[in-house]
């Protein structure tokens, strides 16, 4: 079966989530270490860190259009891992419906740091032609007509299997949130936990298909499917919105 696409030619794939307990991951683990692969950029530990810096509008669109359930949306982050600027993207991830879209430009750390200070001219001139470069054309406009601004950052550390078909399994642990900040490396940022202590996020990624195996495998009666995004998680914590 062939992966799902927009009329632009962007993949698509689902995207599931679920609050587990400690406790049901242990299990989990164990069976999925034995038919998928672990992540090849996880640490020694199976695990890496993921930061990413949100960025909203002037009126929280992105966070008000996932509240209301809005069928078409997008948000856009700088993501980071490890705290280190090896690797930066500035992503768009869009909603279609039942479906997911991610695309991302790679960023420089000076063009990173450019763009915490309010400056877009590194993405806004980036050469035709060049990959990445529609989307990072976009999202200049985009930050310009509608005024986006950072907003939160979200913490947490993901492990993650991966396997046929895109699929991508990951559990994300120790979800803490931060005030947005220019220092973006920082490892040490004071942050404030969102979930419980024994609880963590199921991600279930995949395009067409999903593997009857690994289907057979993940108990989702046992978790909370959310309905929530790690965005707005953090956003409603920071608003207090309840």
């Amino acid at each position: 079966m062939r992966p799902m696409k927009s009329a632009d030619g962007l993949a698509l794939r689902h995207e599931l989530k679920y609050i587990i307990r400690t406790g049901d991951h242990a299990g989990l683990a164990v069976r999925l270490a034995c038919v998928l692969k672990r992540d090849p950029n996880a640490g020694p530990q199976g695990e890496y860190h993921i930061r990413s810096l949100y960025f909203d509008d002037l009126w929280n669109s992105a966070l008000y259009d996932k509240n209301a359930g809005l069928l078409h949306r997008a948000k856009y982050r700088i993501r980071l891992y490890n705290c280190s600027d090896r690797t930066i993207r500035f992503e768009k991830k869009s909603k279609l419906g039942a479906w997911i879209g991610k695309e991302s430009v790679e960023l420089t750390r000076k063009a990173c740091e450019e763009i915490l200070h309010g400056n877009w001219s590194s993405l806004s001139g980036w050469p035709d032609g060049q990959d990445g470069s529609t989307l990072a054309h976009e999202i200049a406009a985009v930050a310009r007509s509608r005024l986006l601004a950072p907003k939160v950052i979200v913490d947490y550390v993901r492990e993650a299997y991966v396997g046929p078909g895109d699929l991508r399994i990951t559990f994300d642990k120790a979800l803490a949130m931060a005030e947005p900040t220019a220092d973006l490396f920082r490892p040490c940022l004071p942050t404030r936990r969102i979930q419980a202590a024994d609880e963590m996020i199921l991600e279930v990624k995949y395009n067409a298909w999903m593997p009857s195996l690994v289907s057979g495998i993940l108990d989702f009666e046992r978790g909370s499917q959310m309905s929530a995004s790690k965005y707005v998680l953090c956003r409603s914590r920071q608003l207090n919105i309840c």
